[in-house]
């Protein structure tokens, strides 16, 4: 799915919920892309979730366009460094 997606999906119904379903949504599509390029190492993962993380921010942006609810800019990157820490230096 698409940030401009995503920011339509909050739009019409800004809540918590649908929130983190959004972030849950952008996990899982990690391993869709990952199946996709074939990606294996570490290196591609950490590319591929960073990427992720700038889908998250333009969402964001898009969402502030439109409404006053404040998200965290970075909370795709928070989701995944609580989960994985020791990742802390190599995601954007």
């Amino acid at each position: 799915m698409k940030a401009k997606e995503y920011a339509q999906k909050y739009i019409e119904n800004p809540s918590d919920k649908t929130l983190l379903d959004i972030v849950k949504e952008m996990f899982y599509e990690v391993d869709t892309i990952r199946k996709s390029r074939n990606a294996q190492s570490n290196d591609a993962m950490i590319a591929i979730l960073n990427e992720q993380s700038d889908k998250w921010r333009k969402f964001v942006k898009l969402v502030e366009k439109v409404s006053t609810n404040v998200i965290n800019i970075n909370g795709f990157r928070d989701f995944i460094l609580i989960h994985f820490p020791e990742l802390k230096d190599k995601l954007k």
